[in-house]
């Protein structure tokens, strides 16, 4: 079971989600996003006439871009050290070396992801994730 999400910050029209959990940070696609691109998907035609292969091929490929999309990365909240706002987008810093791919290294359309969220937003954002690491910490003490 997922813990419930605690806080949630999107960068307006672009697709992509920051969430806060009880337990973890996550970036994903927004559900919307991800609905839109089935949709262009489903539409891409193959002609009626294609061999029976070109349409199993196209399903195929489908299948794997959508799998690669729905993936998240999320971090810990004892495996990020701090966050903060510099130069008006957040930054990450973490206690040991980031994942294979970090928060960081997301890039939606015209740049990286962590530039495109308001900046009340994300002093919002590094509030809750402060209060939520705190309760978090304690009761990691409280369960050893």
């Amino acid at each position: 079971m997922k813990p419930p999400i605690k806080s949630i910050m999107t960068n307006g029209e672009k697709p992509i989600e920051l969430l806060l959990t009880k337990t973890e940070v996550i970036m994903r696609l927004s559900e919307e996003a991800l609905e839109e691109i089935e949709l262009e998907a489903e539409s891409a035609k193959i002609p009626e006439s294609s061999p029976q292969w070109a349409h199993k091929f196209k399903d195929w490929v489908l299948g794997g871009i959508f799998r690669i999309l729905k993936k998240q990365i999320s971090y810990s909240l004892d495996e990020i050290k701090d966050i903060q706002i510099i130069d008006h987008k957040l930054v990450f810093s973490y206690h040991s070396k980031p994942h294979m791919i970090s928060f960081e290294d997301v890039c939606i359309g015209v740049g990286p992801a962590l530039e495109q969220f308001s900046e009340s937003d994300c002093q919002k954002f590094i509030e809750a994730f402060y209060h939520t690491k705190q309760e978090f910490l304690k009761y990691l003490e409280h369960s050893i």
